[in-house]
């Protein structure tokens, strides 16, 4: 295996270690997520996703905020749970996007430890319809919602989790819950 360097505070190069990689990794990303930058689908932004959140240790939840012309106006850490949840505020996501005049937003967050799967929980996606409802009540479409774990990225839109039957069976689930 070849070796990679990074540049130190000083100028000069040393071998990289993991810490380094990472914190380069975490630059790259912010460089590619920066105001403006335009994707021709949000999946290429899988790799970058993985990059920031698949080696955190607890849940991290964020969004992207997307212009009409699919320009990207800001990439947000919303919220920060435990190592098995985090607390999401639809009403925090919805509000920062209407500061931002967002045409659309998609989510991310990870599943962290070695059991963390890409794949949706059932309150991943009750958080997911609450969220996509309110912002269709204003005119703000969610694209996906990823979900991180370690080296995958998995989109509840590719498993038909963002199909309008299942978010609706999601708020009724919830509000049932709510209920009882």
């Amino acid at each position: 295996m070849g070796k990679l360097y990074v540049q130190d505070d000083a100028g000069g190069f040393k071998l990289a270690d993991d810490k380094a990689l990472i914190k380069e990794a975490g630059h790259a990303v912010q460089r590619c997520m920066a105001r403006g930058t335009k994707f021709r689908r949000v999946e290429d932004l899988k790799p970058y996703l993985v990059a920031l959140l698949g080696h955190r240790p607890y849940e991290t939840f964020c969004a992207g905020y997307m212009d009409n012309a699919g320009g990207l106006l800001a990439f947000d850490e919303l919220f920060r749970g435990n190592s098995e949840m985090v607390q999401v505020h639809p009403r925090a996501v919805i509000k920062r996007a209407i500061e931002l005049d967002a045409e659309s937003l998609f989510l991310v967050h990870n599943h962290p430890g070695p059991g963390g799967a890409p794949r949706p929980s059932q309150p991943d996606i009750a958080t997911t319809a609450s969220i996509a409802m309110a912002g269709a009540i204003l005119g703000i479409g969610v694209i996906d919602h990823y979900i991180v774990a370690s080296n995958e990225c998995g989109s509840l839109k590719d498993l038909g989790a963002m199909r309008p039957e299942v978010l609706q069976a999601a708020i009724k689930s919830q509000f049932k819950e709510a209920a009882a």
